[in-house]
């Protein structure tokens, strides 16, 4: 069976590689196009400049090196050679990027950490792109949710969802989801290196689904009054301190009773 054209729409941090590295290598006609973030990564996530914001995606930053820095490394040259593209963050809507896209034509674009995609791309590609959300999409959208479930207490609505994208933010059909397997010593560090172990398994899951029967099915959650948005201008030393404090309090874990309440969708089934 001939593969499929698969095309990655992607961040540039060390995870964002990783993930885009390990899915490619499967699939010898999938290309890459990244969108760079700003030096300081705190600054895409968070307005707030202080101490705390900066040690905070200071973390981030060395614990996605301690997990992903070395299989990236070498395979920098591999993902060099399926680049199709870069630009500038929040340039990802660019007419270049657009005719990079469509001369490339993919039969399924995926996208990761990227800026909202506007509608002259969703509109050429209707129903040919999928996202990878770091949380579940029926109780939580925007940025960086599941360090929102660790602030509301709510751990048993940390996840992964796979979805395609519309015009409004993370409200796509759902494709799969599941959740992180959490321990004590876990962090919301750690907690986002478990994340994109477990986005390769479902990605993956997506694709080889895609590239056998040329289509993902999708069940459309229902709206609620349970979605919160996340957005980063919300995100302040504040919600830092209360992660950190409910983390070092061993307060990351939730009961079986809540957990068997969360629903999760799994569409390839």
């Amino acid at each position: 069976m001939k593969n499929k054209k698969f095309l990655f729409i992607s961040g540039d941090l060390i995870k964002h590689k990783y993930l885009a590295i390990k899915l490619m290598k499967q699939y010898s006609m999938s290309r890459i196009i990244i969108e760079k973030y700003p030096k300081e990564i705190s600054k895409n996530y968070s307005p707030d400049n202080n101490k705390i914001i900066s040690n905070h995606f200071d973390n981030v930053y060395k614990t996605d090196r301690k997990y992903f820095g070395k299989y990236v490394s070498k395979n920098i040259s591999f993902l060099n050679s399926r680049i199709l593209g870069v630009c500038k963050k929040n340039k990802i809507n660019s007419l270049k990027i657009y005719n990079l896209i469509d001369k490339f034509n993919p039969d399924l674009i995926i996208l990761c950490a990227t800026s909202i995609i506007k509608s002259r791309i969703l509109n050429r590609f209707h129903n040919k792109i999928i996202n990878f959300h770091a949380g579940l999409t029926q109780y939580y959208r925007g940025a960086g949710c599941n360090v929102w479930a660790i602030y509301y207490k709510e751990f048993e609505k940390i996840g992964i969802t796979i979805h395609f994208i519309n015009k409004d933010i993370d409200d796509g059909s759902i494709i799969i989801q599941s959740r992180p397997k959490i321990n004590f010593r876990d962090n919301s560090h750690t907690i986002g290196i478990k994340s994109y172990y477990l986005a390769y398994s479902l990605i993956l899951k997506c694709l080889r689904f895609y590239n056998a029967n040329n289509f993902l099915p999708s069940r459309y959650k229902a709206h609620s009054k349970l979605i919160k948005i996340c957005k980063k201008k919300d995100f302040k030393k504040e919600i830092v301190l209360k992660i950190n404090k409910l983390i070092t309090n061993n307060k990351l874990k939730t009961n079986n009773k809540k957990l068997r309440s969360i629903k999760i969708i799994n569409s390839l089934k």
